[in-house]
C-alpha cells in the first residue's frame, strides 16, 4: 500500500491496518474461498504491480481451500476508473457465478445505464 504513492482512499482501509500487518492482499483472503474479481487499470495512478502482487498472495488461500478458480484478476490497459473493459469483465464475472452463465458478455457500451437526476442517490444529486 506504501511502496509507490503512499497510503490513500482512508475510507476503504481500516485505521491502523498496517500496524497489525493488514494490507490488501488481506482483504482478499477475508472473502475466501468466495467468488472474487479484482478490476484493475495498468495505467493508473496506482501501481498495477499492488494489485497483481495482492492477488497472487491471496491466490495460495484459494488454492489451500480447493477454490483457485475462484480468484481472478481483470486488467485493461486504461486509466483509473471502472472503464469499459473492466465493467465487461465484471459482468462477465457476475454471470458466470450469479447466473451459472457463460454465455458471452453483451455489448457494455461507454454510456451509463442511467443518467441525470435518476442516478442521484441524494437530492442534492450526491
Amino acid at each position: 500500500m506504501i511502496d509507490k504513492i503512499g497510503p490513500q482512499d482512508a475510507e476503504q482501509d481500516i485505521f491502523g491496518q498496517l500496524a497489525f500487518g493488514m494490507d490488501h492482499a488481506e482483504y482478499l483472503t477475508l472473502r475466501a474461498p468466495l467468488p472474487t474479481l479484482v478490476c484493475s487499470a495498468r495505467r493508473d495512478f496506482f501501481d498495477i504491480g499492488g494489485a497483481r502482487a495482492s492477488v497472487a498472495k491471496a491466490r495460495h488461500v484459494y488454492e489451500v481451500l480447493g477454490a483457485a478458480d475462484h480468484l481472478a484478476q481483470c486488467e485493461a490497459d486504461e486509466q483509473h476508473g471502472f472503464s469499459v473493459p473492466l465493467r465487461a469483465g465484471a459482468v462477465g464475472w457476475m454471470k458466470r457465478w450469479l447466473c451459472n452463465d457463460l454465455s458471452p458478455v453483451p455489448d457494455v457500451g461507454a454510456e451509463p445505464l442511467i443518467r441525470g437526476e435518476a442516478a442521484w442517490c441524494t437530492p442534492q444529486g450526491r
